[in-house]
């Protein structure tokens, strides 16, 4: 009993801590069931679980589908002209010795390689990225990380120089 409780791998929270309801202005945390051998996670309203909002618009959002959605929007977010544009002068103000060139590469090395990357480097890739999501019925709404941005690009640089010896 005990070794299956400890073998049991931890579910993935790619939004954990910066998910929130609109509806019901609670933080959402991440739960799963187990089906028939199947895994399925979601994310649902805190409100709800302490039973503080028992009309909550939303209550449970597949996991996966609130994911993949934000990733998308920072995908496209950071693909736009002005975005970029935006960023580049907001980052270069923070830290002169970062060249644009450097924060566009940064944005489309991530896209390329998000699903080689395992959870825990994609929750902090969102985290540099993301500083809060609030979702509502009529759709999510991403709260940019600035500051964020300067350290995902010191972030992206190191992981390029790093070197793996092979005997």
């Amino acid at each position: 009993c005990i070794k299956k409780v400890l073998n049991r791998p931890t579910p993935k929270a790619l939004l954990k801590s910066i998910l929130r309801c609109k509806g019901c202005d609670s933080g959402m945390i991440s739960t799963y069931t187990r089906r028939k051998g199947k895994e399925y996670r979601y994310y649902i309203p805190n409100a709800v679980v302490r039973k503080a909002c028992v009309s909550c618009p939303l209550g449970n959002i597949p996991a996966g589908e609130i994911e993949s959605v934000v990733f998308n929007q920072c995908q496209a977010i950071f693909k736009s002209p002005e975005m970029m544009a935006q960023v580049c002068k907001q980052v270069h103000d923070k830290n002169k010795t970062v060249s644009e060139s450097e924060i566009i590469d940064s944005f489309k090395n991530i896209g390329m390689i998000w699903d080689e990357l395992y959870s825990y480097e994609q929750e902090k890739i969102i985290r540099y990225l993301i500083k809060k999501v609030n979702v509502s019925e009529k759709g999510i709404d991403l709260e940019i990380n600035v500051e964020g941005i300067d350290s995902l690009i010191n972030y992206s640089q190191a992981q390029q120089t790093k070197t793996v010896w092979v005997a």
